[in-house]
């Protein structure tokens, strides 16, 4: 039996039967997760910036082209609607939960394929991947599949194995350079940890060494050196804190669910430690990765933005990991092991629902859409502040508009320099976005709340939209007697 192939023996023709059904069950309630508002959240400024450089693709250099490359030849053949915009993630997504269930099913088995792609299928940071126009659906899909690949080509020894992940590598770092990170990791650990459960470093093959390792050190190289020649490099030096960095992990912990990353941490150490044969080098290919890929990202979001999105690669890691732990501990048990596997499952979903759900209610965005048509109904003439631009381009692009300062002197400039004005202002739990110090005590002292737009969430997160009119005349709408 090869270390990726499921053991015949313990297959009988009721729980294949089972399994097919649960897992029809489950892809079906990916789709209708994924479906649900689809075309109606409101548009997010990073899919705007999808469509510009899908529509300009070709026109200028571009660190991420092949989803652009492909949205640029849907855009041939569809309208640039939110829906045609997000019809490539939605897909994806689907795909995605499909090659999660794949996965853990080649590694460990049916029971921990079903877990690992029903806890996707609900996943808050999935979800919201699922219905938003960039190319983290198709990071994670590729990321499967790499995962996939790897361990098919390292027990199989063939060319093609080696050849195809090469191909899956380039179109994953074309795709977003983060989907790199976590691969250092689990590409080194198939170095110490054989597919028997060895430990100890484990020299390629002559046929992997030259169709997979040495093309891939060329390529890594290639890719230093250009990290060099482009500066990046250089601008690590300018650091952005040491609360930057580790601000990183907390929120990706956070979108993923804590519940569910403590039973992969545990597990993933319970398999490399206790663990034999395939299920140890899972153990080390999950934990490598997860150090390698959180290493990176703490390191780059030190002199430069980074976001818990680029932690996507890691995802399929997390639940695979708790899919094969359920499954091994369940599995030492004599009796009841369904029972213990569908309890801890349910408990895992308990922990990611109020998530989900709070996902579903508001789409994980803000609403600029309701303070614009105020607006626009009651003083479309009077100037507006507010961010960020490329929405109120979207959805008003007649207003006299100017990007706000959350700084208490330029909104008192302003205010100096009309007689009142709207502000349209975004809040989080932290407070308001933007706030340079002041902003939301000078609003609270010189303008008046006209509107909010939030809808009820479970989870600790808020994006809240404020309409506020600043200034000592009263809001147009109460002169106009209304």
């Amino acid at each position: 039996m090869g270390p990726t192939e499921l053991p015949t023996s313990t297959k009988s023709a009721s729980s294949v039967s089972a399994g097919t059904w649960l897992f029809a069950g489950i892809l079906l309630l990916a789709v209708l997760l994924r479906l649900y508002k689809l075309a109606e959240w409101p548009v997010y400024q990073d899919e705007l910036y999808t469509l510009h450089d899908s529509v300009e693709f070709g026109e200028q250099f571009n660190l991420r082209p092949f989803y652009y490359f492909l949205q640029f030849l849907l855009l041939k053949v569809t309208p640039d609607t939110p829906l045609y915009l997000r019809i490539q993630p939605f897909l994806y997504g689907v795909l995605g939960v499909w090659v999660t269930y794949e996965l853990g099913r080649r590694v460990f088995g049916v029971p921990a394929g079903l877990i690992a792609a029903f806890l996707v299928s609900i996943s808050a940071w999935h979800l919201y991947a699922s219905q938003f126009a960039r190319y983290w659906t198709l990071v994670y899909l590729l990321a499967v599949v790499v995962y996939l690949v790897l361990l098919h080509a390292l027990d199989t020894d063939r060319v093609s194995g080696y050849v195809l992940m090469l191909v899956l590598l380039m179109v994953g770092a074309l795709t977003h350079p983060s989907f790199a990170f976590p691969m250092f990791g689990a590409f080194a650990s198939v170095l110490f940890v054989s597919s028997e459960g060895r430990v100890g470093l484990s020299l390629p093959s002559r046929r992997g060494l030259f169709y997979f390792w040495g093309p891939l050190a060329v390529v890594g190289l290639i890719g230093v050196l250009y990290l060099f020649l482009s500066g990046i490099v250089g601008a690590l030096n300018e650091t952005r804190g040491l609360v930057a960095a580790l601000r990183i992990v907390p929120a990706m912990v956070q979108w993923t669910s804590p519940p569910v990353v403590a039973v992969a941490a545990v597990g993933g150490a319970y398999l490399l430690f206790k663990g034999v044969g395939s299920d140890r080098r899972w153990g080390a290919l999950a934990w490598f990765a997860w150090i390698t890929g959180s290493g990176l990202m703490m390191v780059m979001s030190a002199s430069r933005s980074v976001y818990a999105d680029y932690g996507m690669a890691m995802l399929p890691l997390v639940y695979v990991t708790v899919g094969g732990f359920t499954q091994r501990v369940a599995e030492k048990m004599t009796s009841g092991q369904s029972y213990v596997m569908g309890v801890v499952t349910l408990v895992l979903a308990a922990a990611v629902l109020p998530g989900t759900v709070s996902h579903l209610s508001d789409g994980t965005r803000f609403d600029y859409r309701p303070a614009y048509s105020y607006i626009e109904r009651v003083a479309g003439d009077r100037p507006v502040l507010g961010w960020p631009g490329t929405i109120q381009r979207y959805y008003a692009p007649d207003l006299d508009f100017e990007t706000v300062r959350a700084d208490p002197q330029f909104l008192a400039d302003k205010l100096e320099q009309n007689s009142g004005f709207w502000l349209v202002a975004s809040f989080r739990r932290y407070g308001m976005v933007g706030d340079v110090g002041g902003g939301a005590r000078w609003l609270d002292a010189n303008c008046r709340k006209v509107l909010t737009t939030e809808r009820p969430r479970l989870d600790y997160r808020t994006y809240r939209v404020e309409l506020h009119w600043c200034g000592a005349d009263p809001p147009p709408r109460e002169a106009a007697g209304n």
